[in-house]
């Protein structure tokens, strides 16, 4: 008998913490149209290939790496675009860490070859004062340059995206609107690239912490596993 209550309270610690937490969803960008991700990749994710030309862009409802549609949406603006946009396929990277290890991920993104160049990128639909973990990617083989990224809405810090390929990681939590935005530009206080050497932003993800629900939630199991118990003390 002890066991058994043992084993009940054990079940229903497990069965609370479980329903205390909801599974964090993920989306995966691909910057660029010219050379997409195939949905599902090789992993089994579903991307979001996003971007043409030097023209600014929108896309709402973001797929999840589940394939599910999701209420965040994406804007890109750009500002010099004579030397910004989304490329072809220039930048030609592949061996990156996964999950951008797939075909097409970093084969292209958006450019700039020009500091005075800058994209804007915009996450709107977010959970309000949430945070969020970003991964972006970027590099080409050759004639390439590091990015700077710089947070402009949100609470949290930018850094280098390198032109070697290396994750920069960031944390950064969504404004009370549920905003994210920071923008992408070539790195360094002064032009002193050629107008061909570029650096490239190829792809990111974004993740939504684990977001807690209500204990209450997890009370009717917590409930029938007591009714088990009441009875089995009969």
């Amino acid at each position: 008998m002890k066991d058994f209550k043992t084993s009940c309270v054990i079940a229903m610690l497990a069965i609370s913490l479980t329903a205390a937490t909801s599974r964090a969803a993920t989306v995966f960008i691909d910057w660029s149209s010219a050379a997409a991700v195939s949905n599902p990749d090789a992993n089994g994710n579903y991307w979001n290939s996003i971007g043409t030309g030097t023209s600014g862009v929108t896309q709402n409802n973001l797929l999840s790496s589940t394939g599910v549609a999701t209420s965040w949406n994406v804007s890109v603006g750009i500002v010099g675009t004579s030397a910004m946009g989304f490329s072809g396929s220039g930048a030609g990277l592949t061996g990156r860490p996964a999950p951008f290890n797939v075909t097409n991920a970093t084969t292209d993104g958006i450019f700039a070859n020009r500091i005075t160049a800058t994209a804007t990128i915009t996450f709107t639909g977010l959970t309000p004062n949430a945070n969020y973990s970003l991964s972006l990617v970027g590099g080409r083989v050759s004639s390439g340059d590091d990015g700077a990224i710089a947070v402009i809405t949100g609470t949290g810090s930018g850094g280098t995206l390198k032109n070697d390929g290396t994750l920069l990681n960031l944390s950064i939590v969504a404004d009370a609107s549920g905003t994210i935005a920071f923008t992408f530009k070539e790195a360094g206080a002064i032009e002193s690239s050629p107008a061909n050497i570029a650096a490239n932003f190829n792809a990111m993800s974004i993740t939504a912490a684990p977001v807690s629900i209500p204990l209450p939630a997890a009370m009717p199991a917590g409930l029938a596993l007591l009714s088990l118990l009441a009875v089995r003390r009969r």
